[in-house]
């Protein structure tokens, strides 16, 4: 529910009940899906990542029936909560302009891209219609792109990539069943993903695809072709930066090659391995032998050798902006919430949120979260807790 604008910032109600868009819902939500979306908002706007916000979390005594957290198909009553969110023209989603389409709107369709042009973009709404319809499918592409990117280069899986999940701000949003990858290679956190549709190695097709709907819906039949030109080159900067490596196709390609590794390992930790190996040189005995290893070794010897400042200044950069110390794993941010339920103390879920917005500051983090905070989950895919229901 849109409850007012502010500088094209939209403030936004979630789980405030039943409106003429609820269809059979009962427009409610539950306080764990609210509050694992302030979460991953706040961890995410840590990550630099564009983003809707959450301004406020309110828990209700009202109950809701929900699927049960764990997946099982028996309805159970979940306790309600209240979301109050914002972000950058946030109703207009993807879906919005394929809804006009489909009816044959082009009044309304026009009206839409102008408003997005002028309110997001601020760009002129002089032209012609289909002009500013291409130069809308441009932009919004580009701003797409690099979401997708930077899901990539932190292993950021959303879990429920439709076009309706998809805003022409290109910010991040609606968050149910999302995950960042830890240990499994092809991550998919969504217990009704049965065909493995949202899965970490198909997500960059759902970005691309949600592209070319776009493009369809406002006449622009190459918007997929776009989209993957400007998401290769977002996503080889990302991994170069994250690295500490100079910007080039083939130390993209190695990056990329070495995340792979470390993914192929069961018993290897993602984001913990990377910042090890980048940070400290550490390479864990599975990977001792690894050629890519030993390659990026010997790259990244050779730049601080022959140009210290910048191999220090890229070493910076990829600790305080690319390898985060902190992780939003779904294995906390469930006991932070079932630790609410049984005490109605929110300290463990203020923690997060403070946690949450700054990942890279070491010194913060090890003073203030206990270790368990830090480390990797020991337990598994878990339903209800690294496994999740669209309604959890």
């Amino acid at each position: 529910l849109t409850i007012g604008e502010r500088q094209n910032y939209e403030l936004n109600l979630k789980g405030s009940g039943q409106t003429q868009y609820s269809r059979n819902g009962d427009g409610l939500v539950t306080f764990r899906s609210a509050a694992r979306e302030f979460l991953a908002a706040e961890y995410l706007h840590g990550l630099n990542i564009p983003t809707t916000r959450s301004l406020a979390l309110w828990a209700s005594d009202l109950q809701a029936w929900r699927a049960a957290p764990d997946g099982t198909n028996y309805a159970a009553p979940e306790r309600t909560g209240l979301l109050a969110r914002f972000g950058t023209a946030l109703s207009l989603r993807f879906g919005t302009l394929e809804l006009a389409a489909a009816r044959g709107d082009s009044i309304l369709l026009n009206q839409i891209v102008d408003f997005a042009l002028d309110t997001i973009f601020s760009t002129s709404r002089t032209g012609e219609a289909s002009s500013k319809r291409a130069e809308l499918v441009l932009l919004t592409a580009d701003r797409t792109a690099r979401l997708a990117a930077y899901f990539d280069v932190f292993g950021f899986v959303h879990g429920v990539l439709n076009t309706d999940n998809f805003c022409l701000a290109g910010e991040a949003l609606d968050f149910g069943p999302f995950a960042f990858v830890e240990t499994e290679y092809d991550l998919s956190p969504n217990l009704s993903d049965r065909t493995g549709r949202y899965r970490r190695t198909k997500q960059v097709s759902a970005f691309r695809s949600a592209v070319a709907h776009l493009g369809d819906a406002l006449g622009q039949h190459n918007s997929g072709h776009i989209f993957e030109t400007l998401y290769e080159n977002r996503r080889n900067e990302l991994w170069c930066a994250r690295f500490a490596l100079r910007m080039n196709e083939d130390n993209a390609r190695l990056a990329l090659t070495i995340a792979d590794a470390i993914l192929a390992v069961p018993e290897l930790d993602f984001s913990n391995t990377l910042r090890k190996l980048i940070l400290d040189r550490i390479v864990p005995l599975e990977l001792s032998s690894s050629p890519c290893v030993l390659e990026y070794i010997d790259r990244i010897s050779r730049f601080e050798r022959d140009h210290p400042v910048s191999a220090h200044k890229a070493l910076e950069y990829a600790l305080n902006f690319l390898n985060p110390v902190f992780v939003l794993r779904n294995s906390v941010i469930h006991d932070a919430i079932e630790s609410f339920f049984a005490t109605e103390d929110p300290a463990d879920i203020q923690l997060l949120i403070e946690a949450s917005s700054r990942p890279f500051d070491h010194e913060w983090l090890q003073k203030n979260l206990p270790s368990s905070f830090l480390e990797p989950s020991v337990q598994g895919r878990i339903p209800g807790q690294s496994l999740l229901s669209c309604s959890s």
